[in-house]
């Protein structure tokens, strides 16, 4: 190897450790992002390292045997006699088969060729031994300066987690991948407003309303480089929204907003919820989603937050009313707390929903009291109750 491509070696190999330390450092990160006990967090960021530490040592792996390939081409001045063995090496290589043979060492270990001293395997060995305690040392100083470092994605989690809190929602996690927003919309939708969805639904609707509504749209759409978006580059993005795994945005969030005509709140770390079509559906409840920037390895996400204290709250009192021995007051409970919460369910000024949930904490609480007191004394069965057929139709009511 002449001394060119020994500093091209040296030049790559400095390359190459600073890689393996940002990729630690990153790796690290990463999986500090994992919540405690999220089991598919877990799983998918434990698939989003394998696969940059595979793609890493791929493209490290091809850099260097590019350089070996080089290093063992013969160069344009050399003559042909050096690669003709004469009877002198002949012979010396005939004397050498009696010592073990030598390996010349490439990038990769033994090439196979044999005629080297022993002194330079053993050089080899200790330069391999140098670079792999330096790996080493390098990855625990990374691993030290993870630890130092601002995690942006738990402080942008634990702030939503705060925001949210107030409005007495939930995240629902959705799947990061490239479908969340309209994933997103799709909980909303199936589980608030009565309409089964999915996301290819959601992409559609999207892309229907805005190819009717290009003159609302293309105004507000660019490329990359500034250059404003022509009615064939819009009508490409409408085509690319419903067929393809493009990432939704605001454009897409009022294109759903009008095609379901549903207002939409948006919550993000910093800033204040993002109201969008709250105008003009501001008497329908409000689609809520989560923007994260920082939290997800992929880039912005969208998850769906659902009211999940409410839900929590109304199944506790069903639970609590079921506890009643005497059939009347079990009958009676039951129906009372599912007509307060069905009555519950419209109102939208975040002091009525505060003040709705604070009643109803109280009289789950009295509940349960008062179920506790009626199974201390003996009741006898009604005649209703004494009915086998009533027996199948108390499973299905308690169900």
């Amino acid at each position: 190897m002449d001394s060119h491509l020994e500093a091209t070696l040296e030049e790559v190999e400095a390359r190459h450790r600073k890689e393996k330390k940002e990729l630690i450092a990153k790796t690290t990160a990463l999986k500090r992002t994992i919540p405690k006990g999220d089991k598919n967090k877990k799983k998918e960021v434990t698939a989003e390292i394998a696969n940059l530490e595979k793609q890493h040592e791929e493209r490290q792996r091809a850099e260097l045997i590019q350089i070996a390939k080089a290093s063992q081409t013969p160069t344009n001045g050399a003559s042909e006699k050096e690669s003709v063995p004469t009877t002198k090496q002949t012979s010396e290589e005939e004397n050498d088969e009696e010592s073990p043979a030598v390996p010349t060492m490439s990038l990769y270990g033994s090439t196979g060729q044999t005629g080297r001293p022993a002194g330079k395997k053993n050089k080899a060995k200790q330069r391999q031994q140098r670079k792999a305690e330096e790996m080493r040392r390098m990855q625990e100083e990374a691993e030290l300066e993870a630890e130092d470092m601002v995690d942006v994605a738990a402080v942008e989690t634990e702030a939503i987690e705060k925001l949210i809190a107030s409005h007495s929602l939930g995240i629902r996690q959705i799947r990061p991948d490239g479908h969340c927003l309209y994933s997103a919309f799709a909980d909303q939708v199936s589980t608030y407003h009565g309409q089964p969805a999915s996301y290819s639904q959601m992409r559609q609707r999207a892309a229907e309303y805005m190819r009717g509504h290009c003159d609302d749209f293309i105004p507000f759409m660019a490329h990359d480089n500034g250059d404003m978006f022509t009615a064939e580059d819009f009508e490409r993005h409408c085509d690319d929204v419903e067929n393809t795994a493009t990432w939704g945005g605001q454009q897409e969030i009022t294109a759903l907003s009008h095609a379901l005509q549903l207002p939409v709140h948006i919550f993000q770390s910093g800033l204040p919820v993002l109201q969008i079509g709250e105008d003009m559906y501001a008497a329908k409840d409000p689609v809520n989603l989560s923007y994260h920037r920082h939290a997800y390895g992929l880039g912005e996400h969208y998850n769906s937050l659902r009211r999940v204290e409410v839900l929590r709250l109304y199944r506790s009192s069903l639970r609590a009313a079921q506890q009643f021995e005497t059939y009347n007051f079990r009958k009676y409970f039951y129906r009372r707390t599912r007509d307060q919460f069905r009555a519950a369910s419209g109102l939208t000024e975040t002091q009525a929903i505060a003040a709705a949930l604070a009643e109803a904490r109280g009289e789950l609480k009295v509940m349960q009291r008062q179920g506790i007191l009626n199974k201390m004394f003996a009741h006898n069965r009604t005649v209703i109750e004494s009915d086998p057929q009533y027996a199948s139709g108390a499973r299905r009511y308690a169900e």
